[in-house]
């Protein structure tokens, strides 16, 4: 960091400004060591590798994404080939064509570079202080400082080729300063940024509202927030591998996101949805200006448009308007293409229906299958999982002296008003206990085998959602919800 770094910053324990810089080494660009000294509250703040870890009271959410994205990539067993494949395919960012990799990763990378500089095209940006949250390896921040702004790339991570430290590989030929901190509490003073930039970022707060306040806090007034490739509505359709892992990953509705940013405060200047499901927006801080964002459906994607008033497209703006009502006298949300919209629709009505399958029989360690109507699949799923309706029916063998049944679920957040899906279960009509499935991973729950029912060999398992279940109007906005109950990958007795 610079020394003049210090000026912006203020204490995440107490909120002070005017923290004190004790310096330990540095070299020709910045200081290298040394550590920050609040003037207030006495607190400590280490400086390692010229970057300032300023957090404070680490959440537990935020302990296990580090945990989890660690856990991905283990640097201390690289060998030297390793490293400079690694410091190739961080300097190639975001353009990986000719590196290793899958075609789907380097689309989706080329698709993140598209929109990140499609995007920062309309900022003007020379001399701008800009932070980038969940700035990771630093590449956006580094085309960002080329540009001429002041950048703090901020980040919970510190490690190299996933975190801040893979900076290093860019700050010759662009400096930008780094700060290890949490977006939920942002170590600036009030007013101390022009925009706030993130890229896939947003959808990892465990507090959205709290991560917006304290953007607005550190924005001048007027100032604007740009955010790309966020996930919206079901891009996320299955539980990934981040996810699985123990990353917070969040998936909201159109619907969701822009009522989030209006009740803090924030217009929204630019909206574009993407036919992928990627959402790029653009909010500025205070009141809007004359000019209007108009939000349009075109061969099914929606795109903002900056017309001057009066100038709209009628044609395409009743088109749209016109399917809305569709959807809505229809209790449904639009389908995308490729999804089973019968398999959809016959979820939501749960019936049991259907015949014991010929293999599941008294005795089998794991034997269990879908039954009914109740169940739809995903459009892929690592796991051999389905998505329930409101009610959902199993039937599970059971092993000898079998005491319990297990199952493995998982759930979908479709809104930020709910934090857990309530799910009864019950086992030939008697209750056995209820789930209560948090976000955002795969859990195994457990519940006793009622006396009465010991021995019966075949249990017939009801899934019914308590809490957490969406109707499409509940949620609003050209929604896909298909996501709406909860995911099953498997039941078993023991």
């Amino acid at each position: 960091m610079k020394e003049e770094l210090a000026q912006l910053l203020r204490c995440p324990h107490c909120s002070s400004t005017g923290m004190q810089l004790e310096i330990s080494s540095r070299d020709e660009r910045e200081v290298r060591e040394g550590r920050l000294c609040c003037g207030s509250c006495r607190e400590h703040y280490t400086i390692e590798g010229g970057i300032p870890d300023l957090q404070f009271g680490r959440s537990s959410v935020v302990e296990r994404e580090v945990q989890a994205w660690e856990g991905m990539l283990a640097v201390e067993n690289f060998l030297p080939e390793h490293h400079a494949h690694a410091q190739a395919w961080n300097r190639a960012l975001p353009y990986l064509e000719g590196m290793e990799g899958s075609p789907a990763e380097q689309e989706t990378w080329k698709r993140h570079g598209d929109n990140f500089f499609r995007f920062i095209d309309k900022l003007q940006l020379d001399g701008a202080r800009v932070l980038e949250i969940g700035a990771g390896r630093c590449w956006a921040s580094a085309a960002l400082a080329r540009r001429g702004a002041q950048v703090v790339a901020l980040d919970v991570m510190r490690k190299m080729y996933m975190g801040l430290a893979t900076a290093d590989l860019y700050l010759e030929k662009s400096y930008f300063e780094r700060v290890l901190a949490d977006m939920h509490n942002l170590p600036f003073a009030d007013g101390a940024f022009d925009v706030v930039f993130a890229t896939a970022t947003l959808h990892h707060a465990y507090d959205p509202d709290k991560m917006l306040r304290e953007f607005k806090r550190v924005l001048r007034p007027g100032g604007v927030v740009l955010a790309v490739n966020e996930p919206v509505e079901t891009s996320v359709k299955v539980i990934s591998m981040e996810e699985a892992q123990g990353v917070n990953e969040n998936v909201y509705t159109l619907a969701a996101w822009t009522r989030l940013f209006r009740r803090q405060g924030y217009w929204l200047r630019a909206l574009e949805l993407q036919r992928s499901d990627n959402l790029n927006l653009m909010a500025v801080v205070g009141r809007r200006t004359a000019r209007k964002t108009v939000l349009v459906r075109e061969w099914g994607m929606l795109a903002w448009r900056e017309l001057q008033a009066g100038a709209v497209n009628l044609g395409l703006l009743a088109n749209h308007l016109r399917k809305r009502l569709l959807y809505r006298l229809a209790g449904v949300t639009r389908l995308s293409p490729g999804w089973p919209a019968k398999g959809y629709l016959t979820a939501r009505l749960g019936r049991a229906g259907g015949a014991v399958p010929s293999d599941i029989s008294p005795g089998k360690e794991k034997g269990a299958a879908w039954l009914g109507s109740g169940w739809y699949k995903p459009e892929s799923m690592p796991l051999p999982a389905r998505w329930t309706g409101r009610r959902a029916h199993l039937v599970v063998g059971e092993v000898q002296g079998a005491t319990r049944i297990g199952l493995h679920l998982a759930s979908f957040r479709p809104g930020l008003e709910i934090s857990s899906t309530l799910v009864s279960v019950s086992l030939d009509g008697c209750v056995a206990g209820e789930a209560e499935i948090g976000w955002p991973a795969w859990n195994d729950f457990y519940m006793q085998i009622p006396r009465e029912l010991a021995g019966r060999g075949v249990f017939h398992v009801l899934l019914e959602v308590k809490q957490g279940y969406y109707r499409p109007t509940e949620v609003g906005g050209p929604a896909d919800l298909r996501l709406l109950g909860v995911a099953c990958a498997r039941v078993w007795t023991e």
